[in-house]
C-alpha cells in the first residue's frame, strides 16, 4: 500500500505557494490595478514567447548561412580534389561530402527544433502559472470589490482568452483576442479614472 504522506505534503506545499502568491500580489484598489497586474503577467509570457521565436528565427537563418557556406566549400574542395584525382574519385568524394554536409545540417536543424520545443514548454508553463495567479487575483478582487465584479469578469475573460493563445508561434495570441484584451484593458483604465 502506498503512503499518502507525499501526496498530502505536495498538496500542502501547493496550497502554501498559492496562498503566498495571492498574499504577495500588489494591493488591487481598483479595476485599473487589476488590469495592470494582469497585463504584467501576460506581457511576461509574451516576451518569453517573442524571445523564443526570435531565437528560433535567428538560429534557422544562421543554419541556412552555414549550410550555404558548407556547400560552397564542398564545391571548391571537389574541384581541387578533381584536379589531382580522376573523375570517378572526384564524383565519389563529392557525394561523400554532400552526404556529410546533409547529416550535419539535419543534426543542426534537430538541435534548433529541440531548443524551440524546450522554449515552447517554458512559454506554456508561464501561461499556466499566469492563469492560476490571475484566477486567484480575480477571486480576491471580486471578494473585495463586489460592485466591480461584472467589469472585472469581462476584463479577466478577455485577458484569459488572449493569454491562453500565447505560444512561440503567436507571442501576442490571435489578433482578435489581443485586440479584445487591449480594449478591455483600456476600458478598465478609463473606468478607474
Amino acid at each position: 500500500m502506498r503512503s499518502k504522506v507525499p501526496v498530502v505534503t505536495t498538496l500542502a506545499l501547493t496550497l502554501l505557494m498559492y496562498s503566498m502568491s495571492v498574499m504577495s500580489a500588489p494591493p488591487l484598489n481598483n479595476l485599473s490595478d487589476l488590469a495592470q497586474t494582469l497585463s504584467d503577467m501576460r506581457d511576461n509570457c509574451s516576451k518569453l514567447s517573442q524571445d523564443a521565436h526570435s531565437s528560433f528565427s535567428a538560429a534557422n537563418y544562421q543554419a541556412s548561412l552555414d549550410s550555404d557556406l558548407a556547400q560552397a566549400k564542398a564545391r571548391n574542395d571537389v574541384e581541387l580534389y578533381g584536379m589531382s584525382h580522376g573523375h570517378q574519385e572526384a564524383t565519389r568524394y563529392m557525394l561523400d561530402r554532400l552526404q556529410e554536409d546533409a547529416q550535419n545540417d539535419v543534426a543542426k536543424r534537430k538541435e534548433i527544433g529541440d531548443k524551440l520545443a524546450s522554449d515552447g514548454e517554458q512559454v506554456r508553463s508561464c501561461v499556466k502559472d499566469a492563469e492560476q495567479q490571475g484566477k486567484a487575483l480575480y477571486s480576491t478582487f471580486k471578494s473585495h470589490h463586489k460592485r466591480l465584479a461584472a467589469a472585472a469578469e469581462s476584463l479577466v475573460t478577455a485577458w484569459y482568452t488572449n493569454l491562453d493563445e500565447i505560444d512561440v508561434d503567436h507571442p501576442d495570441g490571435s489578433d482578435e483576442t489581443h485586440a479584445a484584451w487591449k480594449t478591455a484593458q483600456t476600458h478598465a483604465e478609463l473606468s478607474s479614472s
